[in-house]
């Protein structure tokens, strides 16, 4: 590996199906709120494990600093949210998204999908 190397990208999008969960630039990577499921015992011989529904609210972080995404650090850094915010919405006008992003309250609610 090249510790150097620089990605092509500037931008990534995490889309689930039709909705944009994520998007990721440099070594920032902001979630939308939305629901995920988490494993709780996994499984073993063929059977299923135990999983639970979860949900995310919006989130950034620091992949630089924080490779497993357990500190949300929004609160600290509310321009590059605005700025990845501006970016996902140029993306949802381009890809479209099952959900958009309600101002105000923070809550998703169904949107026009492209």
């Amino acid at each position: 590996f090249d510790d150097n190397a620089k990605t092509p990208h500037d931008v990534y999008l995490y889309y689930y199906g039709k909705g944009l969960h994520a998007i990721r630039s440099g070594d920032w990577k902001l979630h939308f709120p939305h629901d995920y499921v988490s494993v709780i015992i996994p499984g073993h011989d063929g059977l299923p494990g135990k999983l639970h529904q979860k949900k995310t609210e919006t989130a950034l972080y620091n992949l630089r600093d924080d490779v497993s995404e357990t500190n949300d650090v929004s609160a600290d850094h509310p321009e590059i949210v605005e700025r990845l915010k501006k970016l996902a919405d140029e993306a949802r006008e381009d890809l479209g998204d099952a959900f958009e992003q309600v101002e105000g309250n923070g809550k998703r609610q169904a949107g026009k999908i492209n």
